[in-house]
């Protein structure tokens, strides 16, 4: 369960720096 939960949390950390990535480039800022 313990390695489970920290699979999904990576997986969750990537797409939020992503996300972020994505919002700069169309921010610009």
């Amino acid at each position: 369960m313990g390695a489970g939960t920290l699979r999904l949390k990576i997986e969750d950390l990537r797409h939020m720096a992503i996300g972020m990535r994505k919002l700069r480039k169309d921010g610009g800022a």
